[in-house]
């Protein structure tokens, strides 16, 4: 009896997780450095939520957009540069976001960076660069691009697809232009920067269904060798 009632749980263990659709969160990293650059604006803001709204289920999704509370001050911005464009004076920002658990990531989602009034400094921005991945936090693989559409109050994330990334740890990210045809260009920055963890099987759920299966072998074999018996 103890015998089925496990395997009735790994069943419906098992129908659960093929019915469900895939587990995902859009979540910031727990920490950022920076390896290249300067910040005007804390890079840790990138991490901050402040200022934007969420879903019903209190949940960040790239839907989410900035109000009218929203402050700059909540944003990461470089130090700003003498002569111009950003990029003609310095190197790409680099920083690097890390995570306290592994994680699976299949998108990032960025904010461009929202001026001190909304239009003003919007050429501050970022515009595109380059993202790397690390299982191990040392050594990164294959650099991923993407682009940054300029943010106003009122707008969500620009999101970048790309196939799924196991075990992730730390992720670089290297900004390499801002929107400098636009207002400003003298700095570079963004207000948050975001990543679409997907959630898989635990290894314990995965355990209660192979145990589970197994004992649903068991239980038959024990019914056939008993019908056996009997005839």
């Amino acid at each position: 009896m103890r015998l089925f009632s496990y395997a009735a749980a790994a069943i419906v263990t098992l129908l659960s997780i093929i019915t469900s659709p895939i587990q995902a969160a859009l979540v910031t990293a727990d920490d950022v450095a920076i390896d290249s650059g300067s910040q005007y604006f804390s890079a840790l803001n990138l991490t901050n939520t402040s200022g934007l709204t969420l879903g019903s289920d209190n949940t960040l999704t790239a839907d989410d957009f900035y109000t009218n509370s929203f402050n700059y001050v909540d944003s990461w911005v470089t130090n700003t540069v003498s002569g111009g464009d950003y990029f003609n004076v310095e190197s790409s920002p680099i920083l690097t976001f890390t995570f306290d658990n592994a994680v699976d990531i299949d998108q990032v989602a960025i904010w461009g960076y929202v001026g001190f009034d909304d239009t003003r400094g919007v050429g501050n921005s970022a515009s595109q660069g380059f993202i790397e991945f690390s299982t191990d936090g040392v050594n990164f693989g294959p650099a991923i691009a993407f682009s940054i559409d300029p943010t106003q109050v009122g707008e969500g994330a620009t999101v970048t697809d790309f196939d799924l990334q196991h075990d992730i740890v730390a992720a670089r990210v290297t900004f390499t232009d801002n929107h400098a045809n636009l207002d400003g260009g003298d700095r570079v920055g963004a207000n948050l920067v975001a990543f679409n963890t997907v959630i898989v099987p635990t290894p314990s759920a995965m355990w209660l269904i192979m145990f589970g299966l197994a004992g649903l072998v068991v239980m038959r074999n024990r019914r056939k060798l008993a019908y056996a018996r009997v005839r």
